[in-house]
């Protein structure tokens, strides 16, 4: 089927990602933003709780009811689309979502800062890619259901965690393994959702 002419360009990823982003964030994408705080708090006593609170958080709310109909909605799959452009455009609204936590996250510690605390801006960076690989991870799930999209949810934890782990420390060193480890783990993740788009049938 030839591909209709309005739909090159990666103007029809774009237009996806946009209509994902207009949705309003939920109560875990709100717990998600609270641990972020925690993630950079100095000292690092709570650091550890944050991390695995905002990374679980991030994993449950990628298989929530919207973000699944982000992915199954059957006027994608009817349009001259390629699996890998609907994985892109949820690449796109998620990368975006949590550039947007982070922003809100940074001004909220900019604004707390001025009352004496400390913060880690690299632990941040790194808690903000932990939770990117998490939500990446985590929609491999949305086309699946009961025990195989809870165990993609456990697949998305442990991949941010380990993203959490290696730059936990905030060295300079540390902080470039994590980076490497979220663009390994988040290519994957996006490369198998393009792939399982492709071959997934809504109607099946």
């Amino acid at each position: 089927m030839a591909r209709n002419p309005a739909l090159r360009g990666g103007r029809a990823t774009l237009a996806i990602a946009w209509q994902s982003l207009r949705r309003a964030a939920g109560s875990l994408d709100v717990l998600a933003l609270a641990a972020g705080v925690g993630a950079a708090a100095e000292p690092a006593q709570a650091a550890p709780l944050s991390f695995l609170l905002g990374v679980v958080c991030a994993a449950l709310s990628a298989v929530e009811r919207p973000n699944v109909s982000d992915l199954t909605n059957l006027r994608y799959f009817a349009a001259p689309l390629y699996g890998r452009e609907l994985a892109r455009a949820h690449a796109i609204a998620a990368l975006a979502r949590v550039l947007g936590g982070g922003l809100t996250i940074a001004l909220g510690l900019l604004v707390i800062s001025r009352m004496g605390h400390a913060f880690s801006w690299p632990r941040l960076a790194v808690y903000l890619l932990a939770v990117l690989v998490a939500v990446l991870v985590a929609s491999l799930g949305c086309l699946r259901t009961g025990r195989q999209r809870w165990l993609y949810v456990g697949f998305a934890v442990d991949s941010g965690l380990i993203v959490a782990a290696l730059g936990f420390s905030a060295t300079p060193l540390a902080v470039g393994a994590a980076t490497l480890a979220a663009a390994a783990l988040g290519f994957t993740a996006l490369r198998a959702l393009g792939e399982t788009l492709a071959r997934y049938d809504p109607l099946g």
